[in-house]
């Protein structure tokens, strides 16, 4: 399944524009030592919510433990992941299959990972991205990486004839089939 590069990133929560503008407005506060203090424990906050997110989404792991092997374009497939490391939450999103909903893995387990068949040919990869924040919820890390899996084969969908067509028992009146010749 085609999908985006194997990456990480941060996802900042609009939150964090507060914490911004908290930070500029104590600039301009009279008393300096309490401002540079405040300023102090924001940019400490901040950067531990960053430091969590990353450690808590380094630490899990997916692997593809079972998947379909056949699929229409268009269908809706799920592959069985077993999530490892996950603690007390983080999102799994198949960004391979563009819509996929997003679920949360709990601790350790096995579960479904919802996605779409989206073209026509046979997946060898599928992109898979896990997701978790700091305690504050300020700042995201995202981790995605490209998994193996077995041979996916994804057919056209196979299209209905628009009308019914009568057939008659070829008597050699005109309402029955034409002669195609050989």
């Amino acid at each position: 399944m085609p999908g985006p590069r194997p990456s990480s990133r941060l996802h900042p929560h609009p939150l964090l524009l507060l914490a911004v503008v908290g930070w500029f407005l104590l600039a301009r506060a009279d008393d300096v030592l309490l401002a540079r203090g405040l300023r102090l424990a924001m940019l400490l906050i901040v950067a531990a919510d960053v430091v969590w997110a990353v450690v808590r989404t380094r630490r899990a792991s997916v692997r593809i433990v079972d998947q379909p092997t056949s699929a229409f374009v268009g269908d809706e497939i799920a592959l069985d992941v077993e999530v490892t490391g996950a603690g007390r939450g983080i999102t799994v999103g198949m960004t391979s299959s563009p819509g996929a909903p997003w679920v949360v893995a709990v601790g350790d387990g096995v579960g479904r990972l919802p996605g779409t068949a989206n073209f026509r040919g046979v997946a060898r990869l599928v992109t898979v991205q896990l997701r978790g924040h700091g305690p504050l919820g300020l700042v995201g890390f995202s981790h995605s990486s490209s998994l193996p899996i077995r041979p996916l084969w994804i057919a056209p969908r196979p299209v209905a004839p628009p009308a019914e067509l009568r057939l008659g028992a070829g008597h050699g009146d005109e309402s029955g089939p034409p002669d195609l010749g050989d």
